[in-house]
């Protein structure tokens, strides 16, 4: 099993107010969920909207040239110490303390008017740029580590199915909203964060689609969402699970995506004033013994597991800018609850 997470630094944050123009380092930027970083003259929507090079790469080209090129001159946002070798689209990369990309493309063809390929007849943007969009803004300066993540290859995402729906008064697993059922949508959600999918089932139920998610089966009946969270944990092939219950049908992708690429840890859990949501959450699979033997012992509390585990907490008020946190976090326990959320669309 790979590890997790690679790690660099910032090097340099570089802007420019003109399109057209070089860009320079300034102390520091503010990133703008999908836009890019306020001010920047090439910001905006689309899948470029942050542009990162390596400082080896930037080297490489000024012992060709001669001479400094200094930083911001191939028009790159961000100059990292390195860890970008191999980046793949798809990666994560939390920068800072609260921002994360993702990236969407590797290189892009000059524009006409390349100084750098006009100077010395080649550029390096089109074989090493890094081009990433915004999935959470927030400030970024030189020193702040950027810590990547390989969802395809570091994450699993498992849904939680295994419940006897006793409040909603029948399977609501096969409730619909929005044309698709719980289930389905619950599914959708883990299939557009990562390939790799699990879902936790009650022993004995019937499942035959493989391709869409591997059944993962309790292995302690009538245990509740923890057993189900560590018969995952063992089944799972990558350091990192995501776990999303089948009812709560407003979680995004990028919300599990955030949960992953900022779990720095044994766990990763949300909190608000008002309480701790033990989940959405995502777990290390080093915190198995801690919840194994939570689940032997018949503590059954996700609450009480997760502290034995280690998990550590995030603010809602932090990631605001992935949407209302009162909606992600919203359950569909009874037929009232379901008919309040298709009544307010």
């Amino acid at each position: 099993m790979r590890m997790a997470v690679r790690t660099s630094v910032i090097e340099s944050v570089n802007l420019s107010l003109v399109k057209g123009t070089p860009k320079g380092p300034v102390p520091r930027g503010f990133l703008v969920r999908d836009h890019g970083f306020e001010g920047d003259a090439h910001a905006g929507p689309g899948p470029r909207q942050v542009s990162l090079l390596e400082r080896p790469a930037i080297r490489g080209m000024e012992e060709r040239f001669g001479a400094p090129l200094g930083f911001g001159r191939f028009g790159e946002n961000l100059v990292v110490d390195g860890g970008l070798a191999g980046a793949a689209i798809g990666d994560l990369l939390a920068v800072g303390d609260r921002a994360l990309l993702e990236v969407t493309a590797i290189g892009k063809e000059c524009h006409s008017g390349c100084a750098i390929r006009q100077q010395t007849g080649d550029c390096i943007m089109p074989r090493e740029g890094v081009f990433a969009r915004v999935i959470l803004g927030g400030e970024v300066s030189a020193g702040d580590r950027v810590r990547s993540l390989r969802p395809s290859e570091d994450l699993t995402v498992a849904v939680l199915a295994g419940g006897r729906s006793t409040r909603f008064g029948a399977d609501k697993r096969a409730a619909g909203i929005g044309g698709t059922t719980l289930l389905q949508r619950a599914l959708g959600t883990a299939r557009d964060t990562t390939p790799n999918v699990l879902l936790s089932l009650a022993a004995g139920e019937p499942w035959t689609d493989a391709e869409v998610a591997t059944p993962v089966f309790d292995g302690v009946a009538d245990a509740g969402p923890l057993a189900g969270i560590v018969a995952c944990l063992r089944a799972a092939t990558t350091p990192l699970v995501v776990f999303i219950p089948v009812d709560m049908p407003l979680v995004t992708p990028d919300l599990l995506k955030l949960l992953a690429a900022r779990c720095d840890g044994p766990g990763l859990a949300l909190v608000d004033e008002e309480r701790t949501y033990p989940l959405p959450c995502c777990l290390h699979r080093s915190a198995l013994p801690a919840l194994d033997s939570a689940l032997g012992e018949g503590r059954l509390s996700l609450h009480e597991a997760a502290a034995r585990a280690g998990t550590a907490l995030v603010k809602t008020s932090l990631i605001v800018g992935l949407g209302e946190p009162a909606r992600w976090l919203c359950n569909v326990n009874t037929p009232g609850d379901l008919a309040g959320l298709k009544a307010r669309g």
